[in-house]
């Protein structure tokens, strides 16, 4: 429950800070910065992807495929 509320939270100030961007960036179509929104977004996803290639996996030996985190059971 208590993540369902931060989570929420957390997409509330989002919103409202993106309405603060294009408040102050004149000029700019919304569906332009929604575009960059999908590029940054996908770039961060594709570097925690990496990461998470190379970090060991914690978890009992029976849980982990070939012993990193992004092959857990």
């Amino acid at each position: 429950m208590t993540y369902i509320v931060l989570g929420q939270l957390f997409h509330a100030c989002q919103h409202i800070l993106e309405e603060i961007i294009l408040k102050s960036a004149d000029g700019q179509e919304p569906c332009y910065m929604l575009g960059w929104e999908g590029v940054f977004g996908l770039i961060i996803t594709i570097l925690v992807l990496l990461i998470a290639q190379f970090v060991v996996c914690a978890f009992r030996e029976d849980q982990c495929v070939n012993g990193y985190m992004d092959e857990v059971h």
